[in-house]
């Protein structure tokens, strides 16, 4: 009986770090638009509510030869809507700094990130990241209002470092 459920343990944690790996690899084919991307979580916070809102950041390190394809491979046709997100609004790929229209668009995002105090999120200089000129950003974001949306997912790909950051927030 015992070793049942353990074998039912096993089972049932090996069933959730797949599904949580297949999130982030279809997350990178629609946003980056390169299947099988070769990368690696280095650190990920989450405070949702029971309904799912809250604040999601994943920082990802991606391989310097994929940075270079992603570049090359036409990144400003992504990121591309998935069934899950077919009501939401697109923009796709810019080099920084961040629009004065786009502004809006994560203000939220932004401070949040800046002002928590978990280590994930303290270990990386967002300021620094969305004012280089050799970075990249897109975003999700539901509700047609720029200024106040309900919902974004922030993406910035820093291209010095080969690292992605997705910021997720949704109220």
């Amino acid at each position: 009986m015992k070793t049942n459920s353990i074998l039912l343990l096993l089972i049932v944690v090996n069933c959730f770090f797949s599904c949580d790996k297949n999130y982030h690899d279809d997350l990178m084919k629609n946003v980056l638009g390169i299947d099988n991307l070769d990368f690696k979580i280095l650190c990920s916070y989450e405070d949702l509510s029971i309904q799912g809102e809250g604040l999601s950041v994943f920082v990802y390190s991606l391989k310097e030869n994929d940075v270079k394809n992603i570049l090359g491979e036409g990144i400003y046709n992504y990121p591309s809507k998935t069934t899950y997100r077919k009501t939401w609004y697109v923009s796709k790929w810019k080099s920084m700094p961040i629009d004065d229209l786009d502004k809006g668009l994560y203000r939220h995002s932004i401070a949040s990130y800046e002002f928590n105090e978990n280590g994930c999120l303290i270990n990386h200089d967002l300021n620094n990241l969305i004012m280089d000129t050799n970075n990249y950003y897109a975003t999700f974001y539901y509700d047609d209002n720029k200024q106040e949306p309900l919902s974004v997912e922030l993406f910035i790909l820093n291209i010095k470092e080969s690292k992605m950051y997705y910021i997720s927030n949704k109220t």
